[in-house]
């Protein structure tokens, strides 16, 4: 029987369904994650760009082998708990560098991507982002990337997806989907923030949102940067609304990759996503990517005691840290 949160969070098979990066794994072993989807391509338009962020995982696990391997199946993720290392699981966020070609999607099955969004921040051929004020949904092309991804048995993610294309991909996709790294739209009003049709919709077809700790999707405007709290209050809220089983995390977390300059261009480059506060000086000295109290991974264990404060059980925990991803990676990876 669990008596504690630490005890519950080394149990766990924890996964951060968005991580951006597992470069600084020390960190994600301190937090005890067991696996953590990483980024290899956003909008990069050069498909030999996406295949040096590959090689510089492969080098990884070459260079650090007792603390890092490849995931490419559900066995791959025991081992990482069995022996206390960090699944990295391959993932992209927007399919940019495929161009047209439909040819790529099982290339990068090949060298190990499972997991997929479909648009970054920047419409494409695939279809509409959620920066867009117009989503004109899927495309032919988009349509036809959805059917080869469930083909080769990529997970498909719909964060940073406009809603109309987000639902039409749950509607065609024969497996579930997630929602790796957003939050709710109803408490937070963003549009990288999920609404609850489309929430729904995921959670009807077997699928998981993630919620986040990435703070300008918390931000409800009130004059102070989000807490765990707050974050805490969005993991209530998709948990009422579609049921435990329905609801994982996703971190988005920097966890120090990024210098303040990265994080100044990225802002201003989509600065209609990134309230307005964000840009001003007085956060250029302090990590606004991430919640108060919460500088990396490496505090997770802090979110399993603030779960087991709103009284879940230690079996929906389970679920939320790590077992409702699991779930979806074994239905579309086998």
């Amino acid at each position: 029987m669990v008596t504690s949160a630490r005890e519950l969070h080394e149990r766990a098979i924890v996964i951060d369904g968005m991580g951006g990066s597992a470069q600084a794994f020390q960190l994600q072993k301190a937090g005890g994650v067991t696996a953590i989807n990483v980024t290899v391509a956003w909008n990069q338009e050069r498909m030999e760009d996406v295949l040096a962020q590959v090689v510089s995982y492969l080098n990884l696990v070459e260079l650090f082998p007792n603390d890092v391997l490849i995931v490419e199946n559900i066995s791959d993720i025991r081992e990482a708990k069995r022996a206390g290392k960090v699944g990295i699981i391959l993932g992209t966020q927007g399919l940019t560098s495929i161009g047209k070609g439909l040819n790529w999607i099982p290339i990068l099955q090949r060298i190990g991507v499972r997991i997929s969004g479909l648009v970054y921040n920047e419409t494409g051929v695939i279809g509409s982002s959620c920066a867009e004020k117009s989503d004109t949904g899927l495309t032919y092309f988009g349509r036809q990337v959805v059917y080869e991804l469930n083909r080769r048995g990529i997970v498909i993610d719909l964060s940073h997806t406009g809603d109309r294309t987000s639902l039409d991909a749950v509607e065609l996709s024969r497996h579930p989907v997630v929602i790796s790294h957003s939050n709710i739209r109803r408490l937070v009003d963003h549009p990288r923030n999920a609404p609850d049709d489309l929430i729904k919709a995921v959670a009807a077809g077997g699928g998981v949102i993630g919620l986040t700790q990435y703070g300008p999707l918390l931000d409800s405007g009130n004059g102070s940067l989000p807490t765990i709290k707050d974050w805490l209050e969005h993991i209530r809220y998709a948990v009422d609304l579609v049921g435990i089983d329905n609801v994982g995390l996703g971190m988005d977390g920097f966890d120090g990759m990024y210098s303040w300059r990265w994080w100044m261009d990225y802002m201003t480059q989509y600065r209609e996503l990134v309230p307005a506060r964000y840009l001003e000086p007085e956060f250029a000295n302090i990590n606004t990517h991430n919640i108060q109290g919460y500088s990396s991974n490496a505090d997770l264990r802090d979110l399993t005691e603030g779960l087991l404060g709103l009284g879940y059980s230690s079996d929906d925990i389970a679920k939320i840290l790590g077992l409702n991803l699991l779930r979806v990676f074994h239905k579309v990876w086998t």
